[in-house]
């Protein structure tokens, strides 16, 4: 069995007063997660595998009558991720840091694997990078709403993500290899 405080790194909305939590695991939730690790790195076409996490399990600061079920997210590399659900509404959800089980099998480090991408981090670049057609057209001089402009923005190196109503640029120099490696997943994964 082992112990992890983990500090909350991201809330669908301030419906929670968590700010961390401890998340105990059983051995044999350990050769679950470790279960995992191994299907994934013997099946990359798999994105990620859930692992679920007893209530009994979840302890946090504040709030735990409204935190119910979790699970533990495995994706390929190292870095896990428990992701827990309102008893009342799954919408709402919450997100810790990542994590490793140390002393465990665990993958190869790969801390820039794109796999091990957190919705923080998304969610980072999504609002840092993202444009609205408004705020691409006027600096760009096309006209908002031109379907000619559309090919345009798109042949100066721009991708159209319709889930986020926004334009990213495919590639810049203004980015960190980070940034570029979560553009490159987004273009894959993403609408």
């Amino acid at each position: 069995m082992k112990t992890f405080n983990l500090n909350i790194e991201w809330k669908t909305n301030e419906y929670y007063d968590i700010d961390s939590l401890t998340l105990t695991l059983t051995d044999e939730k350990i050769a679950a997660i470790e279960k995992a690790q191994t299907i994934l790195r013997e099946n990359p076409d798999f994105d990620s595998i859930r692992v679920m996490i007893d209530e009994n399990c979840i302890s946090a600061d504040s709030n735990l009558h409204r935190l119910g079920y979790g699970f533990v997210l495995v994706r390929a590399g190292d870095a896990l991720y428990f992701v827990g659900t309102d008893h009342y509404n799954s919408a709402n959800q919450v997100e810790t840091e990542g994590f490793e089980i140390e002393g465990s099998d665990d993958l190869p480090e790969e801390p820039n694997a794109p796999e091990n991408f957190s919705m923080v981090e998304i969610e980072d670049f999504v609002n840092e990078w993202g444009q609205t057609d408004d705020e691409i057209c006027t600096p760009l001089g096309y006209e908002e709403g031109d379907p000619g402009s559309i090919e345009m923005i798109m042949g100066d190196g721009y991708k159209w993500f319709e889930c986020y109503q926004k334009w990213f640029p495919k590639s810049s120099s203004m980015y960190s290899e980070r940034e570029q490696q979560i553009m490159d997943y987004l273009n894959l994964k993403y609408c």
